[in-house]
């Protein structure tokens, strides 16, 4: 395990993410991110910056899926998302659900699609 800087942090996150959705046959329509840095990184060309490999897997990746959008989304406008990391962090195991959706998750999924 290592320490990276926030903005690879989150390429590295937003990789591993797409690299899943793909192997298990998902389309991604949208993909958010709450660092301004990381989505605009992605609408430029850094293909001298340290994270230029990793820009550009995702941008391969986003490509893959038909042109996916990428957003910015403030951490306010995801609670899942975070509280979907916190449990991943903490769990001794892989988690993945498939077609249906854990009543732990519900109430935050309820409050995203209001808000």
């Amino acid at each position: 395990m290592g320490c990276y800087p926030m903005k690879t942090t989150k390429l590295l996150a937003i990789r591993e993410g797409l690299f899943f959705v793909s192997r298990i046959g998902l389309r991604v329509s949208i993909m958010e991110c709450d660092a301004k840095r990381v989505i605009h990184g992605l609408e430029k060309s850094h293909q001298f910056s340290l994270n230029a490999h990793i820009f550009f897997d995702v941008k391969a990746l986003l490509q893959a899926a038909n042109y996916c959008t990428y957003l910015f989304a403030p951490r306010s406008g995801n609670k899942v998302a975070y509280f979907l990391a916190s449990v991943t962090l903490h769990s001794p195991g892989k988690l993945c659900w498939v077609d249906f959706l854990p009543l732990s998750i519900s109430s935050l999924v309820v409050n995203d699609i209001a808000s």
